[in-house]
């Protein structure tokens, strides 16, 4: 197949080869000598205070109260939860293992009084009572 009206260039241009001059007439090595380094303006130190500031309010924000609570709660549920997602596996593999069952009770008992949110405090309690009412059947089996 071929294309009409696409025509390959004939002439490729050479790059100009030759001394460039600089806008003062000087070559660019002497620019780079320690007298023209000294015509560079100064350099600002920066400003040490806005970062010291800046820290200062990342500290203030880290300390809060509030975030620490929130902290330690999540990291509470999350013991919780796998402690849990521990009994689950071992409620499916056929087994209930006593001390994992005591673990848990021990746990729900000291979260519950620790819970702000009401509801919450009703499910630890519910999850608390139902771990006390296995372990009682485990000490009711000869």
């Amino acid at each position: 197949m071929r294309t009409s009206g696409v025509s390959a260039s004939r002439r490729i241009e050479t790059a100009r080869r030759g001394k460039v001059s600089s806008a003062a007439g000087r070559p660019f090595a002497d620019h780079l000598s320690a007298d023209a380094l000294g015509e560079a303006g100064q350099v600002l130190a920066p400003a040490g205070i806005a970062v010291i500031d800046g820290l200062l309010a990342v500290q203030e924000v880290e300390n809060d109260p509030q975030q620490e609570t929130r902290r330690k709660a999540l990291r509470h549920g999350a013991e919780v939860l796998q402690q849990l997602d521990d009994l689950r596996h071992d409620i499916l593999a056929g087994r209930i293992p006593e001390a994992r069952l005591r673990a848990l009770s021990a746990t729900l008992a000291s979260r519950i009084a620790l819970a702000t949110d009401p509801d919450l405090a009703v499910v630890l309690e519910e999850i608390h009572l139902r771990a006390e009412v296995e372990l009682a059947k485990l000490d009711a089996a000869p």
